[in-house]
């Protein structure tokens, strides 16, 4: 194919909060109680855009200059994932701050970044950048820690983060311990230590 198939659209442009505001809200498409945000993708003007201050993952130099010619080449096939954050009237990233960056000045120059907006509560964002990121395998451990601290201070119980992050028991209380979230534990009364009958 020589990509004559292409053609320019008309998208939906978010320059400012109150675009984002005005916006006609979307259908997603759902199949089997899934829905497919990512056909849902929009403009937003890069002045709007911010990293969030809890994703544990950085990429080498080389890496990012691998993205940068896929995505010359190929086009940017993937929409950074974002919440609107109402207090600061911005979007914020959950996931794609390397293609975020890569847009920016130093790199591709772009005003505009293809977004997908999702509908979270900061609880449903951390579990969501950890998730991106370890189904990439790119996902740093030493930052689970202070996401799983963000997560106990939000009153998540143990279970449900095990569940959101897809680690096990003893990998979360690991991640407790590196986080000191002893602390959040201080004022708490527990039971009475047990001993194991010897027979």
């Amino acid at each position: 194919m020589d990509g004559n198939f292409i053609k320019t659209i008309n998208m939906i442009k978010i320059n400012t909060p109150q675009d984002f505001y005005n916006m006609p809200k979307q259908e997603v498409y759902e199949e089997n109680g899934i829905k497919f945000t990512a056909l849902n993708t929009v403009l937003i003007n890069r002045e709007l855009v911010q990293a969030n201050d809890y994703n544990p993952n950085h990429v080498a130099k080389d890496k990012m200059e691998l993205l940068k010619t896929s995505i010359l080449e190929n086009g940017f096939c993937f929409g950074i994932v974002l919440i609107f954050d109402y207090e600061i009237e911005k979007f914020v990233i959950i996931d794609g701050d390397h293609r975020n960056q890569i847009s920016g000045k130093k790199w591709l120059d772009l005003k505009y970044i293809p977004g997908v907006i999702l509908d979270h509560s900061m609880e449903k964002r951390l579990a969501a950048t950890v998730q991106f990121n370890k189904a990439r395998g790119v996902h740093k451990i030493d930052g689970n820690a202070d996401l799983v601290k963000r997560m106990v201070e939000l009153g998540i119980d143990d279970k449900e983060i095990s569940e959101q992050l897809g680690m096990d028991a003893d990998e979360l209380l690991r991640l407790k311990r590196n986080a000191k979230i002893a602390e959040l534990y201080k004022k708490l009364d527990f039971s009475n230590s047990w001993e194991i009958e010897k027979k």
